[in-house]
């Protein structure tokens, strides 16, 4: 017998997860805090569909690039990173 290493969920899951409606319109229309997206930059101008659509319907957002960093911006050039979030912080107000 093979041991069970974490709960199981039921079989109806995710039928009921499927199930549950959400209007986005009342949510981008509550949303209204600052978002800093970021796109890695590459040869071509690019971004892609997923950042532009978000940016599109948040006003609030502000799409940043930065070198290629790999996956992970934050290990893989951690003092731009560091940097980018820092002046994001200070342009909405929330560090001095």
């Amino acid at each position: 017998m093979n041991p069970i290493h974490c709960a199981r969920p039921p079989a109806d899951a995710g039928a009921r997860i499927f199930a549950q409606r959400y209007d986005l319109a009342e949510v981008r229309v509550a949303l209204t805090i600052p978002i800093l997206m970021h796109v890695r930059r590459v040869r071509r101008p690019h971004q892609p569909e997923i950042v532009r659509s978000l940016r599109r319907h948040y006003r609030t957002a502000r799409i940043e690039r930065s070198p290629d960093a790999g996956n992970s911006i934050y290990f893989g050039i951690p003092d731009f990173f560091n940097q980018l979030v820092r002046d994001f912080m200070l342009d909405i107000g929330y560090a001095r």
